[in-house]
């Protein structure tokens, strides 16, 4: 069933091309006989099909287009983003699958614009060539404004070719910018977090520095302490032997007087 669905979406392109060139062919036969024959043969109504450019091709790109450059608060502008994008894909992204193949819906949309370009520039070619022809004003006339409408129709196909081709780059734009985004928050996060473990470890090597500074005052201190003890146990041992001195002189001089006496 998909195979034949294919084979008859391909089929109906391959008609549209040929009555395009049909068209143009028709037109070389009616350069040699009257202009009239060329308004006979596009006498038909040309606006229907272009209803499908006024209420389909060009409404859904505008309004895509417009959500996404509307200036958002940056707090929500990235879930109104994502949910655009959503939007984006379900409505215009949809795909068709055809056997093996798989056709995007904005590729028929461009396809349908691009064809739209192809026979109205055909048209205004046309239109042209029987204009020349034209001997009367009123048949001039009438072929000027069929001519003027099918250029009007060729730059309607333009806009909206590049309408779709605008939003699909800005679509694919937007879906990189997305992931983008997560890695740079993802960064920033990291950076934060180091920066702050860094200011810890600041904090950590000041007081260890303290620390260090403090038991230097406090060991100098006790150098002190220990230089003084010193000192006066110095001092000490100085009294110590002034004292045995003095007692030597003194047994001395008890010796002596017992002597004389």
């Amino acid at each position: 069933m998909g195979d034949t669905r294919g084979f008859m979406f391909c089929l109906s392109i391959q008609r549209g091309l040929l009555a395009a060139f049909s068209l143009s062919g028709r037109m070389a036969i009616y350069e040699g006989e009257q202009p009239n024959a060329y308004m006979q043969s596009t006498g038909r109504s040309g606006s229907n099909p272009w209803q499908l450019f006024l209420y389909f091709i060009f409404p859904i790109p505008l309004v895509f287009l417009v959500l996404i450059s509307l200036p958002f608060p940056a707090r929500y502008r990235a879930k109104i983003r994502v949910g655009i994008l959503n939007a984006l894909n379900r409505i215009s992204f949809l795909r068709f699958d055809y056997g093996g193949a798989s056709i995007s819906l904005i590729a028929i949309i461009i396809l349908i614009a691009l064809l739209g370009l192809i026979f109205s520039a055909n048209d205004s070619l046309n239109a042209r060539r029987a204009e020349n022809q034209a001997h009367f004003f009123a048949e001039k006339k009438e072929l000027r404004c069929k001519r003027w409408r099918a250029e009007r129709n060729f730059w309607l196909s333009v806009l909206g070719c590049v309408l779709w081709v605008v939003l699909l780059r800005i679509q694919t734009l937007l879906m990189d910018v997305g992931p983008l985004e997560e890695r740079l928050k993802r960064a920033e996060e990291e950076r934060d977090a180091a920066a702050k473990e860094s200011k810890e470890k600041e904090g950590v090597l000041r007081r260890l520095r303290e620390a260090v500074e403090q038991g230097v005052r406090e060991g100098k201190e006790k150098e002190g302490v220990i230089l003084t003890l010193r000192e006066k146990m110095g001092e000490v041992e100085g009294l110590k032997k002034r004292v045995v001195i003095l007692e030597e002189e003194k047994e001395a001089l008890r010796k002596g007087s017992k002597k004389t006496s």
